[in-house]
């Protein structure tokens, strides 16, 4: 599945394209295949419960939340249905940028700790979601590559997410959402995310409360198998329900968190 799950057509009826929204954010410039898809708007949810003591500011109108969403083309998909409804509290300054085909493992494509390092600090909170591209052995400068799914691959994956983790963290990000891989309708490559969402959750769990991992299995699933209502005909990207279903669940989390929840429209009023 190497990088092939990077090319997919996003569904954009009823939806709105956005490379970089809202509130003064900056936009991912020459990122031509960066285009985001927002889904109609759906009634507010029921936020799911947060880490307490969370020890995080409450933004305002006046000193925003610092807002980022990123990842490869399922962290896209959940950026572009994401973005609007944490915009839309109106105490959020937000950014989404996307790569497609890309992945923690193939850094000669691109690198996301060189990105990370360099844009991170800008944020206080990051959305991150990427693992479909990374089920692929990992290069050596001077050997074999390591083997997918090896003892040895795991250890050195994980070296991966937990860098990536620290280098947000490093940069003065708060709290980074970092969102697992959903079922997927290949048994062999769900068996592949498996792995991947191990390495997730260990090293977010090494740095709680500071970085979250949002678990999507159980979201994404009915009785354990694979739910293809909210899904593409790829069986891995998510169509328009899908996209909104992860959005909720996720913004949600942010909001309870940032206390980003109630009426925007006094925290917005004019001194």
């Amino acid at each position: 599945m190497a990088l092939v799950v990077g090319v997919f057509v996003l569904v954009v009826v009823c939806m709105v394209v956005v490379i970089a929204v809202t509130g003064g954010g900056a936009s991912s410039g020459a990122q031509k295949d960066a285009a985001k898809a927002s889904p109609s708007a759906s009634p507010r949810r029921s936020p799911s419960p947060s880490p307490t003591p969370t020890g995080l500011p409450t933004p305002t109108a006046a000193d925003p939340l610092r807002f980022f969403c990123s990842g490869d083309s399922m962290g896209g998909e959940l950026g572009g249905g994401l973005v609007p409804i944490i915009h839309g509290t109106g105490k959020a300054k937000t950014v989404s940028f996307y790569k497609v085909s890309s992945g923690l493992v193939r850094t000669d494509f691109f690198d996301w700790g060189a990105y990370l390092r360099k844009y991170s600090k800008r944020y206080q909170a990051v959305v991150f979601m990427l693992g479909t591209n990374d089920a692929q052995s990992i290069a050596v400068a001077d050997g074999a590559p390591i083997k997918f799914g090896t003892a040895e691959w795991k250890a050195a994956y994980r070296t991966r997410v937990g860098k990536a983790m620290d280098i947000m963290l490093d940069s003065g990000v708060r709290r980074v959402y970092w969102v697992g891989m959903p079922v997927m309708q290949a048994a062999n490559f769900n068996k592949d995310m498996a792995v991947i969402n191990a390495a997730f959750k260990d090293e977010a769990q090494k740095r709680d409360p500071a970085v979250r991992y949002v678990d999507t299995v159980s979201l994404f699933s009915v009785n354990g198998a694979y739910a293809p209502k909210w899904r593409q005909s790829d069986g891995v990207h998510f169509n328009i329900a899908g996209v909104q279903r992860l959005s909720e669940h996720v913004a949600g989390l942010v909001e309870k968190d940032w206390h980003l929840s109630g009426d925007a429209a006094e925290d917005s009023a004019s001194p």
